[in-house]
């Protein structure tokens, strides 16, 4: 019996875009890039941007987004993202964030998680990309930031 060839489809989902600016980025790229037969999307929560080519596609959701998105219904609580198009924070933005991140106030950390408890993550945009994505395998990664 032959069997037909296919590629298996793998979505990640992690806190970091993926790409060789990030420890976790650069694992999941050395991981799958380059295997035959395997096609790899992303689902993060980060504000960075991919590296062209690799994932094939991402979808990024983030605390600004909900925000927004608990404001203003018609605005996503996410996106489709395109490395050579994509926007990461700016400067200002990214030293919030990066401020809040070395304190790890426990105020900042309740405040982060009710962002994600109120907000909607799970929008018909996601669920649009991943229902075009059609993967056979979730890959996620599991941690405390």
């Amino acid at each position: 019996m032959e069997w037909e060839e296919r590629k298996l489809k793998i979505l990640t989902v992690t806190s970091n875009a993926l790409s060789g600016a990030t420890g976790i980025g650069s694992t999941f790229k050395n991981f799958f890039e380059g295997l035959e037969g395997v096609s790899v999307a992303s689902v993060y929560t980060g504000y960075g941007v991919p590296e062209e080519g690799f994932p094939q596609a991402s979808f990024r959701i983030t605390e600004k987004s909900l925000i927004k998105n608990r404001i203003r219904r018609s605005v996503p609580s996410g996106e489709r993202v395109f490395a050579a198009s994509s926007e990461a924070l700016s400067a200002s933005e990214r030293k919030g964030f990066d401020a809040a991140r070395k304190v790890r106030l426990q105020v900042l950390l309740s405040a982060r998680e009710l962002i994600w408890k109120v907000g909607k993550p799970v929008s018909p945009e996601l669920k649009e990309f991943v229902s075009e994505f059609d993967p056979d395998v979730i890959f996620a990664q599991i941690n405390d930031t």
